[in-house]
């Protein structure tokens, strides 16, 4: 696996999870990409954790008690019965990931022998798996960043009409792709604050005003996959920020561009070792 430590120093594992484990409560889980889900137990990944897809996550706890499934949010999933079973523990997943995101959290009490855990993993198949350990009950964490859901920046229908009089301008392309390449910087920023929600990014198109001084009088937004508020804020703010060249001003210009945010993965794991 590609190590990716969440926290530094990286917590020991605890001997056994199965005394926190007496509700079938949610599970926080922390990454890279911030915190997810919430709940009195708390994990941290320490392998390469992709963003997080929209909605709740499946939890899978490996205790010498027996296998228990939970969700980062939402409604919980039922523990296993008994020890560890690969046919059951196999079936319960297929059944359970049928209706959640595809990637699996998987955490195991300190005590788990390696080769009991080993063979857990491989019953598992080809199911994607990002490995975390659990944080001390003494470990508080800050609340979890919710996403924006306000209509804050949104203009469905457009910009408001200018002046009656004012005359309409244009502007080469290469006048307009200039500036514009400095939104994929700030689109790569805005999205690394997002609440882990947004994370895995989305699409938004943008429409802004040139003035005749070549800056940018209003700027909104006409659709916004990500709906998140906190972002779509970030990002017409940078917008904003935008000079343009008007070498023969004589009017205001209005622009519609589609953006598309995907997260940096610059600093994704490399394998520590390999065989």
């Amino acid at each position: 696996a590609d190590l990716a430590a969440a926290v530094r120093p990286l917590p020991d594992a605890p001997a056994s999870l199965a005394p926190r484990l007496g509700d079938a409560g949610p599970v926080r889980v922390l990454s890279r990409w911030g915190q997810r889900g919430h709940g009195s137990l708390s994990l941290v990944t320490f392998t390469g954790a992709p963003p997080p897809e929209r909605g709740p996550a499946t939890v899978l706890l490996l205790t010498e008690e027996g296998s228990f499934l939970r969700r980062t949010d939402g409604p919980t999933a039922p523990a296993l019965a008994g020890p560890h079973g690969v046919d059951a523990l196999r079936d319960a997943l297929a059944a359970v990931l049928a209706d959640a995101p595809a990637r699996l959290y998987v955490s195991a009490d300190g005590s788990l022998p390696l080769s009991a855990l080993l063979r857990l993993l491989r019953a598992l198949g080809d199911q994607p798996v990002v490995l975390a350990v659990a944080l001390g009950e003494d470990v508080p964490l800050p609340a979890p960043l919710q996403p924006g859901r306000s209509a804050l920046g949104l203009c469905p229908e457009g910009l408001p009409e200018p002046a009656p009089g004012r005359a309409r301008g244009e502007l080469p392309g290469d006048a307009l792709r200039r500036p514009l390449g400095a939104l994929r910087g700030a689109g790569v920023q805005c999205l690394a604050s997002a609440a882990p929600e947004s994370a895995s990014g989305g699409r938004l198109r943008v429409t802004f005003r040139i003035q005749e001084t070549g800056a940018v009088a209003e700027a909104c937004a006409l659709e916004d996959s990500l709906d998140d508020s906190g972002v779509r804020t970030c990002l017409l703010d940078a917008v904003r920020r935008l000079r343009f060249d008007t070498p023969d001003p004589v009017g205001f210009i209005d622009v519609a561009v589609p953006i598309v945010l995907t997260p940096d993965r610059s600093a994704a794991p490399r394998g520590a070792c390999s065989r």
